[in-house]
């Protein structure tokens, strides 16, 4: 059985809903795969359609509808913070290349 077909049947089948939902650490263990690969494997089954959703409890198996808004609009919120960032981040190269150029010229 790959990994992927691991996280879903021990998700599916015994933390189902958020209520039940398994500490990242734990699926880890159960699957036996770090954490960076998990979250990989879950962003891919997320990408294929299972309703794979976390919380600050840890992962599950969306139960309805809901459970899976609710992880899309933080998913939503953590876009708006991560494009923020990144364009603060833009804008401080340039604002260096500014100040490079400027030492430079003098």
């Amino acid at each position: 059985m790959s990994m992927k077909q691991s996280i879903v049947e021990l998700l599916e089948k015994n933390h189902s809903g958020a209520e039940n939902a398994i500490t990242g650490h734990k699926l880890c263990a159960a699957i036996g795969m770090t954490s960076a690969l998990m979250r990989k494997t879950v962003g891919e089954l997320r990408s294929e359609e299972y309703p794979i959703a976390s919380d600050r409890n840890g992962y599950f198996y969306a139960a309805c509808p809901e459970e899976i808004e609710e992880i899309v609009s933080y998913m939503d919120v953590r876009i708006q913070e991560i494009v923020a960032a990144r364009d603060g981040l833009v804008r401080a190269a340039v604002a260096l290349r500014i100040a490079d150029k400027m030492r430079n010229s003098e």
